[in-house]
């Protein structure tokens, strides 16, 4: 699989610790599956299974829920990794100033499609052309204005924060 990846290789180096910590403060981590807010079946540290199912990324770790009900802390950090790589990939190909983004505005970036999938992202356009013109306190504006920002509280106002200053939290 790193074959695949590797164009993409600095996504998954450069943001994975610190983005997979935020991460997993903000979603915690489920051994077994547990319905979202939206409803959706989510496992590990919110992967959303109804959008990506297991047997699409492992076929050993689907397997293993089926027989036994739960995963392994291992494999919900390897779900994540994969997880923050897809939506790092994503998020390259959708953002036009991309590379001229520092690494904390990257992770923005890359968490709201996380939480949001990629179609949910799109929906900021707003957000999106004040980001893509460099004007990041409007960008960070705009997130704080949306249901988006209520609805996941402190998780929001922290990316806003990093949105605004280019510094991690």
């Amino acid at each position: 699989m790193v074959d695949v990846y590797s164009n993409h290789y600095d996504i998954f180096n450069m943001l994975s610790g610190k983005l997979s910590d935020i991460i997993k403060r903000h979603e915690g981590l489920s051994l077994i599956t547990y319905r979202c807010p939206a409803g959706s079946r989510t496992i590990g540290y919110g992967h959303n299974l109804d959008a990506n199912p297991l047997h699409r990324i492992d076929r050993y770790i689907d397997h293993y829920l089926a027989a036994t009900g739960k995963i392994t802390q291992d494999m919900g950090e390897w779900i994540l990794d994969q997880d923050i790589l897809h939506a790092g990939i994503a998020a390259e190909q959708i953002t036009p100033i991309w590379y001229a983004l520092n690494y904390a505005r990257r992770a923005v970036v890359i968490s709201m499609i996380f939480n949001l999938g990629v179609q949910g992202y799109t929906k900021f356009q707003c957000m999106r052309a004040a980001l893509n013109n460099a004007m990041y306190q409007e960008a960070a504006d705009e997130m704080r204005d949306s249901d988006w920002y209520y609805q996941v509280g402190p998780r929001a106002e922290e990316l806003a924060q990093m949105m605004e200053t280019g510094e991690w939290i």
